[in-house]
């Protein structure tokens, strides 16, 4: 299991995660990987975007989150939380098809 905590005011931020690189036995029972740390979070500019998830897909959506976020500074909250219910449900499709 992913875990991701996070406290925010208005003059400060706090967060914390496990940042466990696992993976999943036939069974379902996570397996760590070797030389594994995946961060399920990420700061770019002024935003914090947190990712659970097996760590593939934590890592790549912080690749690619990471990218969009540094060359497109200007996008907002809202803007990014319509990108990512786009993206996921692409990635959902073509997982099951």
């Amino acid at each position: 299991m992913s875990f991701f905590l996070a406290y925010h005011d208005s003059k400060r931020t706090a967060v914390c995660s496990d940042d466990r690189a696992i993976s999943f036995d036939e069974s379902g029972s996570p397996v760590p990987l070797e030389g594994g740390r995946v961060p399920k979070f990420l700061c770019v500019g002024g935003l914090i975007f947190a990712v659970l998830g097996t760590s593939d897909v934590c890592a790549n959506l912080n690749r690619g989150f990471e990218r969009m976020l540094l060359d497109h500074p200007e996008l907002t909250v809202a803007q990014l939380a319509d990108i990512l219910f786009v993206a996921l449900k692409i990635d959902v499709i073509r997982r099951f098809r």
